[in-house]
């Protein structure tokens, strides 16, 4: 069994943890009583895609990138990666959120996908929804027909991604 513990959250980061009474409380600060409850640290969502959404095929829904960040939030989600997404949209949803223009947990870019020759995921679009496997190839993957040109693909992504998040 653990012992109760004060903890002060100042500004998004946990600012001091201690024995009960033992831990200032900055005036005005809303004080929550967690007696008999578990307090956990925020968790982390190592897939997430904010431009697609999560419907089967078969059920015509429109991404909704803000909606996905609140999910994720409401799910105890405070850091998330999205992976394969569109870069230049997946960073500027990311600079939103940064900005506190958005709701929704830190975000990690992974970028578009590298893709083989026919392979997935344009394969499964391919069948599943065969107008849009034009765009979601465009949009959502880069092709590499060998191993070193996933290198210089990878090698090209980072930069470009670095650049665009830090400018």
């Amino acid at each position: 069994v653990l012992e109760p513990t004060d903890v002060v959250v100042a500004h998004g980061t946990i600012a001091a943890v201690g024995a009960p009474g033992t831990v200032a409380v900055p005036k005005g600060a809303l004080v929550v009583d967690g007696r008999g409850k578990t307090l956990l640290p925020g968790l982390v969502d190592a897939h997430l895609h904010t431009q697609v959404t999560g419907a089967p095929p078969w059920y015509v829904v429109l991404p909704n990138p803000e909606h996905v960040l609140q999910e994720a939030l409401y799910a105890g989600v405070t850091t998330a990666h999205d992976m394969g997404g569109p870069l230049d949209d997946v960073i500027a949803l990311k600079r939103r959120v940064a900005a506190g223009d958005v709701i929704g947990p830190r975000l990690l870019v992974a970028g578009p996908l590298l893709q083989p020759p026919n392979g997935y995921p344009a394969s499964y679009i391919s069948r599943v929804l065969p107008a849009l496997a034009p765009l979601f190839r465009a949009e959502f993957t880069r092709p590499v027909a060998s191993a070193a040109e996933c290198g210089r693909r990878g090698d090209d992504l980072v930069p470009a991604a670095v650049r665009r998040v830090n400018s």
